[in-house]
């Protein structure tokens, strides 16, 4: 299908278009379209949870046994309007844009490295583009 960055890129797209704060999504239905030989609908549905996009609707359910999944359309919308990139930092392996991850780390949308996120609060720079940190 395309890279990585592309195949994320494109659910992200989907779940703008399709749903909205009252609509519910199944894993099944949504992310093993996406699936290819290399990258199983499970690890899309993953990604997608550590950068915030999804959380388990469920009280109490893992990321790994939910099969329902609230969407978070705020961050779904903060992804498109900066082309992917949550956080305005380079990957220091590939120079590729940056997308955060939601353990205190990052990871990057072409090569999947991980590092740790740099000493300022995310959420306050994706809100306040002014913020130096």
């Amino acid at each position: 299908m395309g890279s990585s960055e592309e195949i994320i890129r494109s659910i992200v797209e989907m779940l703008n278009k399709k749903f909205n704060e009252r609509k519910k999504v199944t894993v099944q239905r949504v992310f093993d379209k996406y699936s290819t030989k290399l990258v199983r609908g499970r690890d899309i549905t993953l990604y997608l949870f550590r950068i915030g996009i999804i959380k388990p609707r469920r009280e109490g359910e893992s990321p790994k046994t939910a099969d329902l999944w609230e969407i978070n359309l705020e961050n779904v919308r903060a992804f498109l309007e900066n082309g992917g990139a949550l956080l305005d930092i380079r990957c220091p392996l590939c120079g590729g844009q940056t997308i955060s991850n939601s353990y205190n780390t990052y990871r990057c949308t072409k090569c999947f490295y991980q590092d740790q996120l740099p000493p300022f609060n995310p959420y306050i720079y994706r809100r306040n583009k002014n913020y130096k940190g």
